[in-house]
């Protein structure tokens, strides 16, 4: 294992992102998006985005009642 953590991945990988504080049903949620968020965009563009989506609520419920238009806004500079 590399005992430098400075690379991107350490502060904005799939594992690094998810918060905590809401529980662990909530923990998988954000882990499974942030995997998919993952697939060709950088790090550094995926822990952007998925702050913005934490910000707006990142859970199941949230996001089920956010329209479309806002979650294109919220996920605009990850390349799908």
């Amino acid at each position: 294992l590399r005992q430098d953590r400075s690379a991107p991945v350490d502060s904005d990988g799939s594992e690094a992102l998810p918060e905590t504080k809401h529980g662990e049903k909530v923990r998988r949620f954000q882990v499974l998006i942030a995997l998919m968020l993952s697939s060709q965009t950088k790090d550094a563009v995926v822990g952007e985005t998925m702050r913005a989506l934490q910000k707006h609520g990142l859970t199941v419920e949230n996001i089920s009642k956010t329209p479309p238009e806002k979650l294109n806004k919220l996920i605009g500079k990850v390349g799908f």
